[in-house]
């Protein structure tokens, strides 16, 4: 179960010689060791999630590598896994009890692995405490199911009739989720609520990864197929094919880190960069694309794109050519 372990206002991320992005953060008025912070909690930053990888002190290490660089006093929290001093179980002891019954295909299991054990008590002591907790995620995920569900609009109840409908969005959301080390990434369902009764949908979207298995594999590319994936791809074999030069390891870089391209020609028909408090938008030839704003945008309403150019600034690559003193600052 997440929850916050501390929140501040006064995060720091530095300049990375020119870089758009870093994995380190630093909070001088915090010391996160003595805060109970370590190496698998969620830094919570700028509307996204970052897995912390290392802990120092003021210092954190985070992944993946897209905290934005040279910001000052920007609002964090970090959350992790609630800690319970002592669990006392024996499941051989409870399955030989006569009033266990099973009316449904399914597990329901309580993860101790990451819990740490403080003190031991005796069984006697041990049968006289009671645990209480509250559930605040309910995934489920079908064992026989091996295809990445992409979307389930509707559950019901029963196959014709229904009287008990559940809406994707609303009731229940499809993820794409490592459950662990022994059991292959698949699409689980988390509920808003348990559901104790069978419940069929009549309409799925099934990933049959045909552009993975077929090109992103060869770029390093493993993601669930969206129309952001497929474009990624594209403009990765682009970049590729245009040979070692300095504009298409910029396109790479650019694709790499989630920054947006044009998916064809055409005319900037808007920006704007009040569209969020972190996104700006802009459309072309209409469709639209999302770029942050810490890294901003050159272009303006009337410009040409061209096929796979960037939308916004973030990546810069330097050369002798372009830069000739660029080792200048690292001697």
């Amino acid at each position: 179960m997440r929850k916050q372990k501390i929140a501040g206002t006064e995060g720091t991320t530095g300049d990375e010689l020119g870089a758009a992005f870093t994995n380190q953060m630093t909070d001088d008025t915090v010391n996160f060791d003595t805060e109970g912070i370590v190496e698998g909690d969620i830094l919570v930053a700028f509307g996204r999630d970052y897995t912390i990888q290392s802990v120092g002190g003021s210092l954190l290490t985070v992944t993946p590598v897209a905290l934005p660089v040279d910001v000052d006093g920007f609002e964090y929290e970090i959350v992790g896994e609630v800690e319970v001093s002592s669990v006392s179980m024996d499941l051989p002891a409870d399955a030989l009890d006569p009033t266990f019954t099973a009316d449904q295909f399914g597990v329901s299991s309580l993860d101790t692995r990451s819990l740490t054990t403080l003190i031991f008590s005796s069984p006697p002591d041990a049968r006289l405490k009671k645990m209480s907790f509250t559930t605040d995620e309910w995934r489920f995920f079908d064992p026989t199911v091996t295809d990445l569900i992409l979307s389930l609009p509707r559950l019901q109840n029963v196959i014709t009739e229904p009287d008990y409908l559940l809406f994707e969005g609303t009731d229940f959301d499809v993820e794409y989720r490592t459950l662990s080390s022994t059991i292959d990434a698949r699409s689980t369902i988390l509920f808003e609520e348990p559901q104790l009764q069978p419940l069929w949908a009549e309409y799925v979207a099934y990933d049959e990864r045909y552009l993975r298995d077929n090109f992103g594999l060869n770029v390093e590319l493993d993601e669930v197929s969206t129309d952001q994936y497929k474009s990624r791809v594209r403009g990765l074999y682009y970049a590729y094919f245009q040979g070692p030069t300095v504009s298409a390891i910029q396109l790479g870089v650019h694709l790499l880190v989630g920054l947006p391209i044009a998916d064809e020609a055409g005319t900037v028909e808007s920006v704007n960069p009040a569209f969020s408090g972190t996104l700006g938008l802009i459309t072309v030839a209409g469709r639209d694309y999302l770029y942050p704003l810490l890294v901003g945008t050159d272009l303006q309403v009337g410009d040409e794109v061209d096929l796979f150019d960037p939308l916004s600034r973030g990546v810069e690559v330097i050369d002798y050519i372009n830069d000739p003193d660029w080792f200048v600052n690292s001697l």
